[in-house]
């Protein structure tokens, strides 16, 4: 595992523990990685992806304990991604959409 990696994955494993009280090891994780191109003077967001969407819940619905936080986490930003495959939308959302326009 490379250096930048391993650094990601325990600032993950502190962000999640110190402020989710959610702890998380790297076989729990599907997926890891920066996007975009690696440069020095700008920093790329991470793509975190869980194997349990439990644990992508549990950080969703407690995301304003990031408002309240120490200083090491004060410019995190959380966005939750879409579904994963398979998982159908609401449809009957889908319908009062279609009915009022």
């Amino acid at each position: 595992m490379t250096e930048r990696k391993t650094s990601d994955l325990v600032f993950v494993r502190d962000l999640l523990d110190c402020i989710f009280n959610l702890k998380v090891d790297e076989q729990d994780t599907e997926k890891m990685y920066r996007l975009g191109r690696w440069s020095n003077d700008k920093i790329c967001p991470l793509l975190i992806s869980f194997k349990n969407m439990d644990m992508k819940e549990d950080i969703v619905t407690n995301l304003r304990n990031l408002k309240h936080t120490i200083d090491k986490f004060k410019d995190i930003g959380i966005i939750s991604g879409p579904a994963p495959k398979g998982e159908t939308r609401d449809k009957r959302n889908d319908r009062g959409r279609k009915e009022r326009a």
